[in-house]
C-alpha cells in the first residue's frame, strides 16, 4: 500500500474488486470523493497465486508495482511494471526481472533510481541475487556487490547516512559475517556491512525512527543474540540491538515510524507488550517504552491480521490486511485518525458477504451477513431493503456477528439465528428477535452455546431451533435441536438429540417438521442426513434411506412436497441426483429433478409461486445446461434453465417475492453486471403478462405491473424500448387481454 503525493491511495494484493469496481490485483482509492478506480487492466490474472507485494511512487508521479504476475495491462510484463497515469498504460522496466520469481519490496532512492528486493536472482540479464537497482536514466539494472546468499528480501529502507537497509530471510549478505536477515549496503560502492550480529529469524518490515535508530519486525525471537520478541531496535551509535518492551505475541508484517518518535506495528499478533486489545495493530511510545492499542474493541473487529500500513495527510493512517471493522463497515482496508482515534471505511458498498435472505409479507427483504455497511448504510450484520424505493435501512444497532436464519412473525417481528453474542447492543446468545413496533431487540433467554443455523415457528407459537450448539438455555438434552417458548421465555428439550449439526428446518402443512443437516441419527433412530419430526407427539421417523451426503437447505413446494438440497449424489435410493431432489411426504418417496447440478454443491433453494424451483450454490451446470451458481427448474417442462449469465462466485442465500429473485453470497458479478454480495433479478414468466409469476393471469398482475411502472422499475419496460413510458402500459394490457397460451 502506498499513499501518493496527491493523497490518493494505491493498494495491491490478490484483488478482484475494490469497492464495486473491478480491479485486478491493484487499485486506487481517492479519499476526496470516496471512490475506487482500476489502473487499466491491472497486473496478472484474477486468480490465486497472482498478487502485488510492493508499490512505489516515482518522482514524476508514475507508480511501480512488484509481485507475482506475468502480465501488466494485458501485455507480457512479468514481476515488476510501471504505470503512467497520463497515458493509463503499463510498461516494463528495461529488460525486467523475469518470470517464475517475485518482488517483495521497492524503494525509491533520492536520485530517482529504484531498488527492488525479492526472490529473483537475475534482473536486466545480470546476476543480482535478490536485490537490484534500476536507473530510469539509462534504463538498466545493476547489482549490489554479491547480493544476498539465499532466501527472500522482504523489506527495504533508507538509512539517515544514505545506505540501504535490507531485511528478509537470508543468512548472509555480500559474504559479510553477522548479516543474517538484516544488513546495510552502500548504494555507491555496493559494500555490505552488518548490523550487530543480525536477528534470529525472518525480517518482514523495517522502519527508521526520527533519531536514526533502525527497527526490524518479523518472526524472530532474538536480535543481536539477546531475546527480542518479533520486533527490535538497532542503534547505529554503538547501542546495538535492544527489545521494544516485551515485544509482540505473533508475526510482524508492517511498520511505520510515528512522527512523535514512536512506532506503529501491524501483523498477525494478539498482544503487544502484554496489553489486551492490541491485536493486529499497536503503537509503541519510545519515551515511555509502552505499547497501546489502535484498533477498536475486539468485539467490533473480525479477523486478526494487518499486512500493510501507510501514512496519509496529517494524522491519517491507512491499514490494510485480512480484517474488517463492523462499526464503520470497513473490509480489508480502513483509515484511522491518530489524533482523534476515529476509524472510517474507504468508500461505500456492501462490505461483506451475505449469508441469509428473507422476503417479508409486505414485499420488503431482510438480509444478514458479514457486512458493516450496505450501499452506504451503516447496518451491522443485518439490513432491510425496500424494492420500491431501492433503499436500505438498519435494524437498530444490528448484530455483533451475522445470522444464517431469518424468520418473520405474523405481528411483524423478525427472528434471527446465527453466530453473534449481541443484538441491538444487548446480550443475545446466537438468537434474538427484532420487535417491529418498538424497534428494539430482545433475546431468547440465554440463547445457545453455539451457532444457530435454522429456526421455524410452530403452529402454537413455539420456535424449533437447530444448529451446531450442544446446549440451549442451559437445559440438558438440547444437543443441536431445541424448543423455545416465548410466553415463558424458556427453553426445553424436544425429547431426544441429533447426532450432529442441524442445518435446515421446514414446517410441512400437516405440522410435522423436516430436519436436514450433517447427522446420521436423530431421536435415537438412524437418519441419514434428513429426518421427520412430529413436534406434538415428539416422535421421529426416517425419510426412506435419506441422502448420502449433507443437507443444506429445504423448501416446501406448492404441492406439499419438500425440495431437498445440499451436497449428495443419492436420495431415497435414487442415484446421480446431483444435490437436489424432491421428497413426497404422502407416500414417503423420492423423485429426481433431472440430474441435478455439477459440481454437487447446492447451498440455497427457493420455490416460486408457479412451482418452479430456484437453487444457488457452487455449480456450473444443471442437468447438462450451463448455469453458473444459480439455476431454475421449470415445473411445466421438467427441465433446468440458466438464470441469465449467473454469478461469478458462490451463492449462499435465495428468496423471492413475485417476479423478483434475491440472491446473496460472495459473488461480485451477476448476469455479467457488477453486483457485490447482493443482487436482484427479475424473473421472466413463460407468459409475460403473468407479471407476478404465479401461473394465474388475473387482476393482481395488473396491479403488480402498475406498481412497478410507477416506481420506475425497469421490469415494467414491456415494449422493449429503453426507458419507461405510456407505451409500456398499452403493451402490457394488450398482452394481458390476449391471455396466456
Amino acid at each position: 500500500m502506498k499513499v501518493l503525493t496527491n493523497g490518493d491511495v494505491i493498494i495491491g494484493g490478490y484483488i478482484q474488486f475494490a469497492g464495486t469496481v473491478r480491479a485486478t490485483n491493484i487499485a486506487l482509492f481517492r479519499p476526496s470523493t470516496e471512490e475506487w478506480f482500476s489502473l487499466g487492466e491491472g497486473v496478472g490474472l484474477s486468480v490465486a497465486g497472482n498478487h502485488v507485494n510492493a508499490i512505489a511512487e516515482l518522482p514524476n508521479g508514475d507508480i511501480v508495482a512488484g509481485g507475482v504476475f506475468a502480465t501488466a495491462g494485458g501485455a507480457s510484463i512479468p514481476t515488476i511494471a510501471r504505470y503512467s497515469f497520463p497515458t493509463g498504460s503499463w510498461s516494463a522496466l528495461g529488460l525486467g526481472i523475469g518470470t517464475n520469481t517475485s518482488v517483495h519490496a521497492l524503494l525509491v532512492m533520492p536520485d530517482g533510481d529504484l531498488v527492488a528486493g525479492g526472490s529473483f536472482v537475475g534482473a536486466g540479464g545480470l546476476l543480482v541475487r535478490r536485490v537490484a537497482r534500476y536507473s530510469f536514466t539509462t534504463e538498466t539494472w545493476s547489482a549490489f556487490g554479491d547480493g544476498v546468499s539465499d532466501g527472500i528480501v522482504n523489506a527495504l529502507a533508507l538509512a539517515p547516512d544514505g545506505d540501504i537497509i535490507v531485511g528478509g530471510s537470508f543468512t548472509s549478505a555480500g559474504g559479510v559475517a553477522g548479516t543474517a536477515r538484516i544488513a546495510k549496503v552502500n548504494p555507491a560502492t555496493g559494500e555490505w556491512t552488518a548490523l550487530g550480529t543480525g536477528v534470529g529469524n525472518t525480517v518482514n518490515a523495517i522502519a527508521v525512527l526520527p533519531g536514526g535508530d533502525i527497527v526490524a519486525g518479523g518472526t524472530f525471537t532474538s536480535a543481536g543474540g539477546a531475546p527480542a520478541s518479533r520486533v527490535a531496535r538497532f542503534s547505529p551509535n554503538g547501542g546495538g540491538w535492544s527489545p521494544l518492551g516485551t515485544g509482540v505475541s505473533g508475526t510482524v508484517l508492517a511498520m511505520l515510524s510515528d512522527p512523535s518518535g514512536g512506532l506503529i506495528v501491524g501483523g498477525s499478533f494478539f498482544q503487544a507488550g502484554g496489553i489486551d486489545g492490541t491485536a493486529c495493530l499497536a503503537r509503541f511510545d519510545s519515551g515511555s517504552e509502552a505499547w497501546s492499542p489502535l484498533m477498536p474493541p475486539p468485539g467490533l473487529v473480525t479477523g486478526n491480521e494487518v499486512r500493510a500500513l501507510a501514512r496519509g495527510p496529517g494524522s491519517v493512517l491507512y491499514a490494510g490486511g485480512a480484517y474488517s471493522l463492523r462499526s464503520v463497515g470497513a473490509v480489508q482496508i480502513a483509515r484511522h485518525d491518530l489524533e482523534t482515534g476515529e476509524w472510517a471505511a474507504c468508500g461505500s458498498g456492501t462490505s461483506g458477504g451475505i449469508a441469509a435472505i428473507c422476503s417479508l409479507p409486505d414485499g420488503e427483504v431482510v438480509v444478514s451477513g458479514s457486512f458493516g455497511t450496505i450501499e452506504g448504510w451503516v447496518a451491522n450484520g443485518v439490513a432491510r431493503f425496500n424494492p420500491v424505493t431501492e433503499t436500505w435501512a438498519s435494524l437498530g444497532a444490528g448484530l455483533s456477528g451475522s445470522a444464517t436464519a431469518i424468520v418473520p412473525r405474523a405481528n411483524g417481528d423478525i427472528v434471527f439465528g446465527g453466530l453473534f453474542q449481541q443484538a441491538g447492543g444487548i446480550a443475545a446468545g446466537n438468537i434474538a428477535v427484532f420487535q417491529a413496533q418498538s424497534g428494539q431487540w430482545s433475546a431468547f433467554g440465554t440463547g445457545t452455546n453455539g451457532r444457530v443455523d435454522a429456526v421455524i415457528e410452530l403452529p402454537n407459537g413455539d420456535f424449533l431451533v437447530g444448529g451446531e450448539f450442544t446446549s440451549a438455555g442451559g437445559v440438558s438434552g438440547t444437543n443441536r435441536i431445541a424448543r423455545y417458548r416465548p410466553e415463558t421465555n424458556s427453553w426445553s428439550s424436544v425429547g431426544a438429540n441429533v447426532s450432529h449439526h442441524v442445518k435446515a428446518l421446514v414446517l410441512m402443512p400437516d405440522g410435522h417438521v423436516i430436519v436436514g443437516g450433517w447427522f446420521t441419527s436423530a431421536g435415537g433412530i438412524p437418519a441419514s442426513f434428513i429426518v421427520r419430526f412430529d413436534p406434538v407427539a415428539g416422535t421421529w421417523s426416517a425419510l426412506g434411506s435419506g441422502t448420502n451426503g449433507s443437507v443444506h437447505d429445504l423448501a416446501i413446494h406448492p404441492s406439499g412436497d419438500v425440495i431437498v438440497t445440499g451436497e449428495f449424489t443419492a436420495a431415497g435410493g435414487l442415484f446421480s441426483v446431483g444435490s437436489v431432489a424432491r421428497y413426497r411426504p404422502s407416500d414417503n418417496t423420492w423423485t429426481r429433478l433431472g440430474n441435478g447440478v455439477s459440481p454437487n454443491i447446492v447451498e440455497a433453494v427457493t420455490v416460486l409461486p408457479n412451482g418452479d424451483v430456484v437453487i444457488g450454490g457452487w455449480f456450473t451446470s444443471a442437468s447438462g445446461v450451463a448455469a453458473n451458481r444459480v439455476a431454475r427448474y421449470l415445473e411445466s417442462t421438467g427441465a433446468w434453465a440458466a438464470i441469465g449469465a449467473g454469478a461469478d462466485d458462490r451463492v449462499y442465500a435465495l428468496a423471492n417475492s413475485g417476479s423478483r429473485l434475491y440472491m446473496g453470497g460472495v459473488f461480485h458479478q451477476v448476469d455479467n453486471r457488477l453486483s457485490s454480495y447482493w443482487a436482484e433479478y427479475v424473473l421472466e414468466s413463460s407468459c409475460r403478462a403473468d407479471f407476478d409469476c404465479d401461473s394465474d393471469l388475473a387482476v393482481p398482475d395488473i396491479f403488480a405491473f402498475l406498481t412497478a411502472w410507477f416506481a420506475g422499475d425497469l421490469a415494467a419496460d414491456f415494449d422493449g424500448v429503453d426507458g419507461l413510458g405510456v407505451p409500456d402500459i398499452f403493451a402490457f394490457l394488450t398482452a394481458w387481454f390476449a391471455g396466456c397460451p
